[in-house]
């Protein structure tokens, strides 16, 4: 947790794509479903463990849209993160691991030239900080330490946007971590061949979310049973009491929308002996744009509630945002990731009556 905190904050990009480019870039197993339609919002694999490691243990590994290529002492991952929303419209990684290092690079192409110049020029906090000329590119170098880990990067500014390289590690390697990101540092080709734009498919249409708390039981699993997906998942009932069970269903462009904002997941739990739904959620890919606009609409549709009736929402991995009150009881509870949590981020908007909290909120390990 401390080392992906340290390399977070040497981000300068925004912390969605870095988020999972690191993930990504360290399972040499994940794969991305495949999009006939062309290329949509999120990640795009290219190659996994590629490459072919030399008499000096490193490879020349060439990023396949972001036109740029470094060496790296370990076969790689290399893939495009896509979004609509993000200061960043397009970021293409490279990236693995090796002796207790990660390595990412990766060229951002930004969705306004004038934003990414200052994002550029952001300082870190916490961070010593160094300017320096990089082939005639202006660069910037960053490095953390604390007492369990260690981070550097590099950031180099092109007309084709920033190009990030960095490396962590815990702290015993630190010293170890400076050699080789020296190399992997000074093996940057910005233009190694042409920077590959591909425009985003047009996304379908999609239903509204069954937020609406008028909706009988009937009418909800019905509204749930419309809802596309690209696959679905029933969770065996837990065993606590009352019991529950909850069917989720996933769709990379999405299953439903709330607003304008696409959610990709939406889940119905319901009472075991009866059917009864308990509560509904919908998650979407967290970005700072999208979630305030979640906020706004949700606040806008229905009253608020005060601080106070937050706490009983939250956990350690969900901050709550918003709590709003439907006319019938019903409270829609809006919440995105802590500070620091892992994997991908998602914005999360939850349905459920307020006599159901403690049912809802339950820690389901206990009753497996």
């Amino acid at each position: 947790m401390d080392s992906l905190m340290l390399s977070l904050r040497l981000v300068p990009h925004g912390r969605l794509p870095y988020r999972f480019g690191l993930l990504v870039a360290l399972l040499p197993g994940f794969a991305a479903p495949a999009i006939a339609n062309g290329p949509v919002e999120g990640l795009e694999m290219h190659r996994m463990g590629a490459g072919t490691l030399g008499p000096d243990g490193w490879t020349t590994a060439a990023s396949t849209n972001g036109g740029y290529s470094v060496r790296l002492p370990c076969l790689f991952n290399d893939f495009t993160f896509r979004s609509r929303t993000e200061s960043v419209t397009q970021a293409d990684m490279l990236g693995c691991g090796h002796d207790g290092m990660k390595f990412m690079a990766m060229r951002g192409q930004d969705r306004d030239a004038a934003a990414g110049q200052m994002i550029f020029e952001r300082p870190i906090p916490g961070a010593t900080s160094t300017r320096f000329t990089y082939r005639g590119l202006p660069g910037i170098a960053h490095h953390l330490q604390n007492a369990t880990s260690c981070a550097a990067s590099q950031s180099v500014r092109t007309k084709a946007g920033t190009i990030l390289l960095s490396v962590e590690t815990s702290a015993s390697k630190c010293e170890a971590m400076k050699q080789v990101a020296a190399t992997f540092f000074a093996s940057l080709e910005p233009d190694a061949h042409p920077v590959v734009a591909v425009p985003l498919a047009d996304l379908p249409a999609l239903p509204e979310c069954p937020l609406a708390a008028a909706l009988s039981k009937d009418q909800l699993v019905a509204a749930f049973n419309a809802l596309p997906r690209d696959a679905e998942e029933l969770m065996p009932a837990d065993t606590c009491l009352p019991a529950t069970s909850t069917r989720s269903m996933f769709a990379r462009v999405g299953v439903c929308m709330i607003g304008t904002t696409r959610m990709n997941t939406a889940s119905l739990s319901t009472l075991a002996t009866t059917g009864e739904p308990v509560a509904t959620s919908f998650m979407g890919l967290y970005a700072e744009a999208t979630h305030s606009a979640l906020k706004t609409l949700l606040e806008e549709r229905y009253p608020r509630q005060p601080l106070a009736a937050y706490r009983p929402h939250a956990s350690l991995t969900w901050d709550v945002t918003t709590v709003v009150a439907q006319p019938s009881g019903p409270l829609v509870i809006l919440s995105k990731p802590s500070e620091g949590s892992n994997g991908v981020a998602f914005s999360l908007v939850r349905q459920y009556r307020a006599e159901h909290t403690k049912l809802v909120n339950r820690n389901l390990n206990d009753c497996r």
